[in-house]
């Protein structure tokens, strides 16, 4: 059960890192694959293969879509955009022009946004509107005044700044380039979709997994638990045994006790009827101090075993067996919490093997740990259970008990030595 349990942690830890690493080796893998796609778009515009530098930048545009704001996306909105326009399709040049100076307002860079804003200048011109161009020719004339950058003053009514020029593509042209647009995006649209339900299945998969593996979990756990319920069924039975047994023993010594009494008394008789022979009288002294004798160990035992029981009864053995079932029903590290419940697990011991706390005593040069560990294996503490109980492995365990034994052997053969 353990087992699989850290089998189900360490895949999950696994699967976790993996996440974390695949992440942070796809965002180095999207700059690299951007830079490439803007290197072939221009090698592309260099010859003059207009629908192949338009699909490189829209694919480096569609990679950095859902990407972080940076110069990088910044420089492919403007290289779209400068191709557009030179090719005559204003409005997305426009467009385009317009996000990279969204995107540099955002991330708050005077130069990249005075480059933006000269573009944009540059685009309005030329689309003869001329307010909207004066407003971003003084807007970028502000900036390269507010931060020291180069003003470009050249901008006329229809002219053209910032490298664009008026269109060189024809009509017909210009419409192949809107048709180009619109089936990439059916395309892209195609392919999100592709993707979404390749992910969407992904998911179930991973779903199915998940509940198979907690499945299988539950199942151990509950036989486990069916287990453990009949190993603390099992032990409960003993208890009841126990005390059924030690009351039965205390039915036999009241019932010795009772017949001895009767045996005194006509002793006594006996005595009183014999005085003529002192011979006699003697013997039936030594009988009566013999009975008197075993009266009173009886006695002693009735008031040893009435102990017993109410020991038995009391809350600490109750306490005790209820720490006793726990432990042994679910086992964790550190079950004893407190110095108390020590106290009452070595005194329930006691009760159950007298003359136990003589045996394990400090004369046997024990430490307080190993003193706890003699105490459950007493108990009747398995190894596995206290190695789970100490954090430790089970091999550790084993030698802790081999140097226990060892100790408690010494102490014994030193006592014999000194008798």
């Amino acid at each position: 059960m353990r087992t699989l349990f850290y089998l189900f942690m360490f895949m999950f830890a696994t699967g976790m890192m993996s996440c974390a690493d695949r992440e942070r080796h796809s965002a180095e893998y999207l700059h690299a694959r951007v830079d490439t796609l803007l290197e072939e778009g221009r090698r592309y515009e260099g010859c003059r293969d207009v629908r192949r530098a338009l699909l490189c930048y829209w694919d480096a545009l569609d990679l950095l879509e859902e990407a972080q704001d940076s110069v990088q996306k910044l420089q492919v909105y403007h290289t779209l955009g400068d191709l557009l326009f030179r090719h005559g399709v204003y409005e997305k040049a426009v467009v385009h022009h317009r996000e990279g100076y969204e995107l540099a307002r955002r991330m708050a860079d005077e130069a990249l946004l005075y480059e933006a804003a000269r573009r944009l200048a540059a685009d309005y011109a030329l689309m003869h509107q001329t307010d909207t161009a004066d407003y971003f020719l003084r807007k970028s004339r502000h900036i390269a005044m507010r931060n020291g950058l180069e003003a470009g003053d050249r901008l006329a009514a229809g002219g053209a700044e910032a490298g664009h020029a008026d269109s060189i593509a024809t009509l017909y042209e210009r419409e192949r380039i809107l048709k180009w647009e619109a089936a990439y995006k059916d395309q892209k649209v195609q392919l999100r979709n592709e993707r979404r339900k390749a992910e969407a299945f992904e998911r179930l998969a991973g779903f199915l997994g998940v509940v198979l593996m907690l499945s299988l979990l539950w199942f151990l756990s509950y036989r486990h638990k069916k287990r453990e319920v009949a190993r603390r069924e099992r032990q409960l039975r003993w208890f009841n045994r126990l005390l059924e047994d030690t009351r039965a023993e205390l039915a036999d010594n009241q019932s010795e006790l009772f017949m001895s009494r009767q045996r005194i008394c006509e002793l006594q008789q006996t005595l009183a009827d014999s005085r003529e022979s002192v011979q006699e009288n003697r013997k039936l002294h030594e009988e009566l101090d013999y009975y008197m004798e075993r009266e009173t160990e009886m006695f002693t035992r009735e008031k040893e075993l009435r102990e017993r029981e109410k020991a038995l009864l009391s809350e600490d053995s109750l306490q005790a067996v209820a720490l006793l079932n726990r432990m042994k029903t679910k086992p964790a590290y550190c079950p004893v919490r407190s110095e108390k419940e020590w106290a009452v697990l070595a005194a329930f011991a006691e009760l159950l093997y007298p003359g136990y706390s003589k045996s394990a005593g400090s004369g046997a040069g024990l430490t307080e740990r190993e003193r706890k560990l003699h105490l459950l294996v007493r108990l009747g503490f398995s190894t596995g259970q206290l190695a789970v109980f100490e954090g430790i492995s089970p091999g550790s365990i084993t030698k802790a008990k081999f140097r226990i034994q060892k100790k408690m052997e010494a102490e014994s053969r030193a006592d014999v030595r000194m008798v």
